[in-house]
């Protein structure tokens, strides 16, 4: 007798949720580099970690703070983004996860996009990548929602605009700890992609993120792990 298929949750995947600065498309090196010009600073990694996944306005507020900058959040945020967005146009994807959104396409499984990114920018990312955008059936950015990431909110109005999925069904794909905590937060299983030299481990404690798995490169993303709804429908 053959044995039994173990997967990582014992609930199908009926539909995906991706996170997608530092997930889908590779723009957080561009983010730390004009953010560095504008502080006249080198980040450290530990700073660029409690940032990754947050909102526009709770990131400027961080910096504005930090570094005594004698002006608003949305002044900085005015200052920031004209030339930012000239940048982010030429965003590349992150490494493997195309193989992964094609793969999940190809099964039937319902997809959105998820960022605390807010739409202008969004829109800007993924102009020279409409191949991987028009894949999803849905997106919903940080503007679009009350609350930023750790808060579930996102994720939980993507999943009931792709059919309003019961949270246990949905898997989410990150790279952030407070995305994962959101993600947690709103009872959905997540991926984490760590690959950001930090002590893993460590961060999980600080931050309270609890993956259902973790990668290091998108490369290393096995489907066996989990029990797939080809074709779902909720």
């Amino acid at each position: 007798m053959a044995e039994q298929q173990k997967f990582v949750v014992p609930n199908k995947i009926k539909a995906c949720i991706f996170d997608s600065d530092g997930t889908i498309v590779d723009t957080l090196a561009i983010y730390w580099s004009m953010m560095e010009e504008m502080a006249n600073d080198k980040f450290t990694t530990e700073f660029k970690v409690s940032l990754n996944g947050r909102s526009d306005i709770d990131v400027a507020t961080a910096m504005v703070t930090k570094y005594n900058m004698g002006m608003t959040p949305e002044e900085y945020l005015a200052k920031r983004d004209p030339i930012i967005n000239k940048r982010l146009a030429f965003s590349p994807l992150v490494k493997g996860i195309d193989r992964i959104i094609r793969k999940v396409h190809e099964m039937g499984i319902p997809k959105a996009i998820g960022t605390s990114s807010q739409r202008e920018p969004f829109e800007i990312k993924y102009s020279q990548h409409p191949e991987i955008r028009n894949l999803f059936q849905t997106t919903v950015c940080g503007d679009e929602v009350k609350q930023a990431k750790p808060d579930p909110t996102v994720f939980l109005v993507a999943s009931k605009k792709l059919g309003d999925f019961k949270p246990e069904n949905v898997l989410v794909f990150e790279d952030a700890y407070i995305g994962v905590v959101a993600a947690r937060n709103a009872g959905m299983n997540v991926v984490m992609l760590h690959n950001d030299g930090t002590d893993f481990e460590e961060n999980v404690k600080q931050y309270g993120a609890r993956p259902t798995k973790v990668v290091e490169d998108w490369d290393d993303f096995d489907f066996s792990w989990f029990d797939w709804d080809v074709q779902a429908k909720n």
